[in-house]
């Protein structure tokens, strides 16, 4: 899908929008193969796009994976005062940022929560404009186009992370630095290894 590519297009796999304190819950999907909207920075979307007042969609044990754009976006994408929680999911493989909570178009909080969550082998893992809680999470291997470690891009936003493995490192307690030793993600099995320090680190 895509969300079209005018200057007001939004959107991208699944689009949350309107005034209307929308709340779904999205549970076992796989968001595959979309294009964000907007263009030249103006407007945008993602994988899932969720913008407006109220609207706080609660997607869980899904994929998210192959999301780009020419505009602002993420695999998971928040503006204009929209929310996003995120539980059990996999932000895999997206040529844009996984996670993105704000937008230059809309000043706002946009708070995103991440609970049990891998982000991984995206060119950036979180950009927080806004608010991103991370929790019991893996982000690890967010490489952009020279090879450069980029797990998080906090821009005068507010991003807490705990009991997480996180590459490069965050303040936050129980967070540890290391490598998650996945099954095989050459292949997209990222389920750990029995080696994995994951296990019992919180």
């Amino acid at each position: 899908n895509s969300g079209g590519f005018g200057e007001n297009d939004w959107g991208g796999g699944i689009f949350v929008s309107g005034d209307n304190n929308t709340t779904p819950i999205l549970d076992n999907l796989i968001i595959d193969d979309n294009i964000g909207g907007g263009l030249w920075g103006i407007a945008g979307g993602g994988g899932l796009c969720v913008i407006g007042t109220g609207n706080k969609p609660h997607i869980k044990n899904s994929i998210i994976s192959n999301t780009s754009s020419e505009s602002e976006s993420g695999a998971l994408f928040a503006c204009w005062d929209g929310e996003i929680k995120a539980t059990n999911c996999l932000i895999a493989n997206n040529n844009t940022t996984g996670v993105s909570s704000g937008c230059a178009t809309g000043g706002s909080d946009n708070p995103i929560e991440l609970i049990n969550c891998t982000i991984t082998d995206n060119p950036s893992g979180i950009y927080t404009f806004g608010i991103v809680s991370v929790s019991n999470s893996i982000i690890y291997n967010n490489l952009d186009y020279w090879g450069d470690n980029h797990s998080y891009n906090n821009d005068n936003g507010t991003l807490t992370v705990n009991n997480t493995l996180i590459q490069g490192g965050y303040e936050g307690e129980g967070n540890i630095d290391a490598n998650p030793y996945f099954c095989n993600p050459d292949s997209g099995d990222y389920t750990l290894s029995e080696n994995s320090p994951c296990f019992g680190a919180g």
